[in-house]
């Protein structure tokens, strides 16, 4: 449980809520506030602490940064930094976990720690993994390694040859990367660590498959297996079977691998384990489509997407729940202001009623003032209860939006793409069989689909919007190439319609911004052109530089939009009277994400029409 929310205590109560949870001795207990070893065994207890407590550890992180700052003690900030931090990642707040990580290092080097250095290294090196920024975290693990080789610490050093070696198997590396998986697994033998030498020789295992080495991958793979048995760790069984199914389907061995494939998808169903059956169903549906035989390869591959569907469904849901229990709170809330009010009008009517009792033996005057009072404090009652209530409306419109949003997307947009995916996989398995037209064909396919279904995971976002904010990725972008790049893809649909796009783009403008959320504005303002704009008719895409500002415009001869509607076209949702000149589907979301990522990048949209001469979006990047 997260106890700072949960529970209203002090800070008295909170070292005795330690004490009862057995988180503290009562040494320890009774000189929190003097004794820096009781601030290190407070920092171990907190660094075990599961993710669902993040908000427990930054509180308590904090209340050691305050007592460290207080005594001058440079390790207990170093592990306040670093316990934010994790607090942080865990919050998927990655910003905000690298100023912490940052901090860390920064003490560990003024306390010239070697051992907290090599540890703020790890962290943010981890952190730089996850955001794909690859050359950063292997600087920092190379950095990392060359402390540990100075330590008695093998157990570190091989885990950070390890994580260097996956590093650089996602550069695409992969000489590297087993290079660094041997420097690993020879250390990790030499200390008899038994668990550490099957992690890396399944990644080794996984590297081989993956460049087609099956001969080489089967030996590291059998002595995992042979371990895990003795072990009996199913869940690490499902990792060696489901290896060997792709090992053998690789050398055509088709009754062995269909062997340990079967197995493998006992075991997952065995764990109740929905991801590890897509995946053992994917492994499947490829041995068959190898063998030729492509009834069991579609079988294999409904079974795989309806499993992708329900976990997506089943992540619906707990969103939905988490909003719903975010709903209730603040209803529950509200109802104790409500209830708060009545008791306060209750006593306003109590001491209303003494003092006319009062008033009464005195004067009539008295009595005179005492109702005026109490008419006031009713009426002031009467405008909380109606501003709540009107408040309380307002929430329960805008859950049922959010839930009619989810809804949608899982149910309206999400089947589509599935089944689009799934004819799709179908082909690919074929495709030594089509023609080079007919292969770029299912390549554009393939593209479409990834567009459609990066949309429906923007969608999804939406509803986490107030509480995950979107952590952009800024980079140098050739945004005049990439314009140009996408103004292409989209000439088959304009193709379709007879519609000529016209360009005037500067192919030499780079500008710092987020790929993928500039991509997005351009795709969906490039398809409202085009649903929009009548056969025979033209599109104009512009980016140029107007004095300090990228200002991208889209400008279409098609319909139109009255005056009238223009203040409502970038609400979600929103349908206006025009409909696509060609029939084309619209959800009535595309212009809203528009504005929306356009804000995210600091960008303003802009927007003229004319029913009949068309319209023209601009959109002013500062």
């Amino acid at each position: 449980m997260k106890l700072k929310k949960v529970l209203n205590i002090d800070n008295g109560m909170e070292y005795l809520l330690f004490f009862a949870l057995g988180w503290l001795s009562p040494a320890c207990l009774h000189s929190q506030l003097t004794d820096t070893v009781a601030v290190e065994k407070l920092y171990s207890r907190l660094y075990l602490l599961p993710e669902n407590e993040a908000d427990s550890i930054a509180y308590y992180a904090n209340q050691i940064m305050g007592f460290s700052e207080k005594a001058n003690f440079k390790k207990g900030m170093a592990l306040a930094q670093r316990l934010l931090g994790i607090a942080a990642e865990y919050n998927e707040t990655t910003n905000l976990a690298i100023d912490h990580y940052l901090k860390f290092e920064r003490y560990a080097r003024e306390l010239n720690d070697t051992l907290l250095i090599a540890s703020a290294l790890s962290d943010a090196a981890g952190i730089y993994a996850k955001l794909k920024q690859y050359g950063m975290a292997k600087t920092l693990y190379l950095q990392y390694n060359q402390l540990m080789s100075l330590t008695a610490s093998l157990q570190k050093l091989a885990k950070g040859l390890g994580n260097l070696g996956v590093i650089y198997r996602k550069e695409n590396n992969y000489d590297s990367a087993f290079f660094y998986y041997n420097k690993a697994l020879s250390i990790r033998q030499k200390l008899n660590d038994s668990a550490g030498v099957a992690t890396v020789q399944n990644n080794m295992a996984s590297l081989l498959l993956y460049q087609q080495k099956p001969a080489a991958a089967l030996p590291y793979i059998y002595n995992n297996l042979r371990y895990h048995l003795r072990n009996n760790n199913t869940e690490d069984l499902w990792f060696d079977y489901t290896n060997l199914a792709s090992a053998h389907t690789l050398q055509k061995a088709w009754a062995k691998a269909i062997a340990y494939g079967d197995t493998a998808l006992s075991i997952a169903a065995a764990l109740k384990a929905l991801g590890k059956q897509a995946d053992t169903y994917e492994v499947l549906k490829d041995l068959y489509a190898q063998n030729g035989d492509y009834k069991k390869a579609f079988e294999c591959l409904t079974q795989q997407t309806e499993l992708r569907n329900q976990i997506v469904n089943d992540a619906n849901n707990e969103a939905i729940a988490a909003l719903r229990e975010t709903f209730d709170a603040e209803k529950r809330a509200q109802e104790n202001r409500l209830l708060k009010a009545e008791v306060q009008s209750q006593n306003t009517q109590k001491r209303s009623f003494f003092i006319v009792m009062i008033g009464a033996l005195l004067a009539a005057l008295g009595i005179g003032l005492a109702l005026l009072q109490n008419q006031k404090a009713r009426r002031r009652t009467d405008v909380q209860n109606q501003f709540i209530n009107r408040q309380n409306e307002a929430l329960v419109l805008l859950n049922a939006e959010k839930n009619s949003l989810v809804g949608m997307v899982s149910h309206d947009l999400a089947t589509p793409f599935a089944q689009i995916r799934m004819g799709q996989q179908v082909l690919e398995a074929a495709s030594d069989t089509l023609s080079t037209q007919q292969q770029q064909a299912l390549a554009l396919v393939n593209r479409a689909t990834q567009n459609g279904e990066r949309l429906i995971q923007h969608i999804l976002n939406v509803e986490k919007s107030e509480s995950l904010r979107h952590n952009l990725l800024l980079e140098d972008v050739q945004v005049g190439r990439l314009l140009a790049d996408l103004v292409s893809q989209t000439q088959p649909l304009a193709a379709e319609k007879n519609i000529a796009v016209a360009t005037s783009i500067n192919h030499q403008i780079q500008w710092l911004t987020d790929r993928h959320l500039f991509e997005r504005i351009v795709e969906n303002l490039l398809s409202n052109a085009i649903k929009y704009t009548a056969a025979g008719k033209g599109i104009t895409v512009q980016l140029n530089m107007v004095a300090k500002a990228l200002v991208l415009e889209v400008k279409d001869e098609g319909i139109g939009i009255s005056n009238q509607e223009l203040p409502f076209i970038f609400s979600p949702f929103a349908r206006i009277s025009n409909v696509p000149t060609g029939g084309e589907p619209s959800t009535g979301l595309g212009l809203s994400i528009v504005k929306r990522l356009a804000t995210e990048l600091n960008a303003t949209v802009e927007v003229e029409s004319a029913v009949g001469t068309g319209t023209c979006f601009r959109v002013v990047f500062s």
